[in-house]
């Protein structure tokens, strides 16, 4: 029978089960290597004076941002440490606009203005005035803001007329489309004024300088545990893939050996160990995009952040070479699929074949067979 240029052996393996133990191995190895990974490998990296270091200094700049950001005012927390909702703030502020209590006893009640007028100048050189608050943070006067300037615009802003008593009347519980409407108008037009609040405190230089100091930790963090992933993929994979089908023989890992197939040179001589440690070397390549899943165990989902390489402080996502060797893989599955017997790229190019574990057998048994049919005696 011919096909393809290639004459068809009987004993080859069909599509399925191929891929059947591709799936088994693979599972099997994944959950060799992860447990390696979690048991031994973190430990050993954590335990580097590099990793220690770094993740020192990802704790000093991530402590300092967050000083930064409790003592600005821009954030509340409650007794327990957790962030409170940014609304209930904005609630908190509006009774210091409707009481006129925005200043008391020569301090700043409300949050923006505090935060420019006070921790802003003292702590980060950032120095606006009443007016330039008014202005270019509130956004008073304006048509889709609730605030105007007062006469003196050196004084803190006032609602715009009729709103107040609409806020007064929400905050007393009367809430109905009127009320609501001020409300809600009220929340975006604070809103807009934390944000840009906001943006000013993290564009600060310290902030900024401590900000980029954590994202650094974090790459290099995130880096080791990509290359120790990818270290240990490797040297996982060469015991799987490599020895334990060294010393089965026939190429044989685990799921072959249990259903009774091998790998054969096309003229049916078990694969030498040479050709086999170029197979796994092309394979493991091809089935390096599950790599990073080594540290899911570890890092949860956070795994997608690794990068593979940084190079001038840009790094490079783990997610480049690990689609590209996913694409290649499934280009080999086609290419098994499509070709007389089922053959993958490196036994393409090895010009090796997966049979049933004893081809001559199987031959002979076929030969037989026929004879019978020819009316042949054995």
């Amino acid at each position: 029978m011919e096909k393809n240029n290639k004459k068809y052996n009987p004993s080859s393996i069909g599509v399925l089960k191929r891929l059947g133990v591709y799936v088994s191995d693979l599972v099997i190895f994944f959950i060799i290597a992860s447990i390696f990974y979690s048991l031994f490998a973190t430990t050993i990296l954590k335990g580097l004076p590099f990793y220690k270091t770094q993740e020192k200094r990802k704790e000093e700049s991530y402590a300092f941002c967050q000083t930064i950001i409790k003592e600005s005012g821009l954030v509340s927390f409650d007794e327990e440490g957790k962030e409170i909702n940014i609304e209930q703030s904005f609630v908190k502020d509006l009774e210091f606009f409707v009481t006129d209590t925005i200043i008391k006893d020569d301090k700043y009640n409300e949050m923006i203005y505090s935060f420019y007028l006070e921790y802003a100048k003292n702590n980060l050189g950032i120095n606006y005035s009443i007016k330039q608050i008014n202005e270019e943070v509130f956004h008073a006067n304006s048509k889709d803001s609730v605030f105007v300037t007062q006469e003196n615009e050196n004084f803190p802003v006032i609602f715009k007329e009729g709103i107040k008593d609409n806020l007064v009347l929400y905050l007393n519980g009367e809430k109905n489309s009127n009320t609501l409407k001020d409300y809600n108008k009220y929340l975006t037009t604070m809103q807009i004024a934390w944000e840009k609040a906001s943006d000013d405190l993290v564009n600060s230089p310290e902030f900024e300088k401590n900000a980029l100091i954590y994202g650094d930790t974090q790459n290099q963090l995130m880096l080791s545990h990509s290359l120790s992933c990818l270290v240990i993929y490797f040297i996982t994979y060469f015991l799987y893939y490599l020895l334990i089908p060294s010393l089965l023989k026939k190429g044989q890992t685990l799921c072959k050996k249990l259903l009774h197939i091998a790998v054969f040179f096309e003229d049916e001589k078990p694969i030498h160990f040479k050709e086999l440690l170029f197979k796994t070397l092309l394979n493991s390549l091809l089935t390096v995009w599950i790599y990073p899943l080594l540290s899911l165990f570890t890092l949860g989902l956070s795994f997608i952040n690794m990068p593979i390489l940084i190079i001038g402080g840009t790094s490079v996502s783990c997610l480049i070479p690990c689609l590209t060797a996913l694409v290649c893989s499934f280009v080999s599955f086609m290419v098994l699929s499509s070709n007389t017997n089922h053959q993958s790229i490196s036994d393409l190019a090895l010009k090796t074949v997966v049979l049933k574990e004893n081809p001559d057998y199987v031959e002979q048994k076929i030969e037989n067979e026929g004879g019978n049919e020819n009316g042949s005696s054995i």
